[in-house]
């Protein structure tokens, strides 16, 4: 059985950068340096993909031990990108603390005959509070391309 370490918990910090009406990257810098307003302040989110590596029982496993990690920490949101069949164990696993949930990708269509692929919709329903699109692995195995993952988000 897999045994949660450092490594697997490993995470990599994601910034929300998006929000409508506020600046940001070289905008937000030209905007303060004018005496305009600065950027609001965020929270940290610390997000681990999981990849495609557990089985249900580990996963399980997993995400119990993150989110009493997670209950520890403060000043950083967390949650974890588990693999698809895992989304709602995990949350009931993660029921109670502080660890958000994310799926690792999505397809821009609501519906349709689009085999093994999931929509925002059906991520939603299970209780999932993020989605990972745009990942470079999904990019350079999959083709994902900008116009692609712009259609995910928006």
């Amino acid at each position: 059985t897999l045994q949660p370490d450092r490594a697997m918990l490993s995470t990599l910090s994601l910034t929300l950068s998006y929000q409508v009406g506020v600046p940001s990257g070289r905008a937000a810098i030209a905007t303060r340096s004018a005496g305009g307003p600065a950027m609001m302040a965020r929270t940290p989110l610390m997000a681990g993909n999981w990849k495609m590596n557990t089985d249900l029982d580990e996963a399980v496993a997993l995400a119990k031990a993150v989110s009493a990690e997670a209950d520890k920490a403060s000043g950083v949101d967390v949650a974890v990108c588990v693999p698809s069949p895992f989304l709602i164990p995990v949350k009931e696993a993660l029921a109670g603390g502080k660890v958000g949930l994310g799926a690792q990708d999505c397809h821009w269509e609501d519906a349709g005959a689009f085999t093994g692929a999931i929509s925002t919709s059906m991520i939603k329903s299970v209780g999932s509070d993020y989605v990972l699109a745009g990942h470079s692995e999904r990019r350079a195995g999959f083709g994902d391309s900008d116009a692609g993952v712009n259609k995910k988000g928006l």
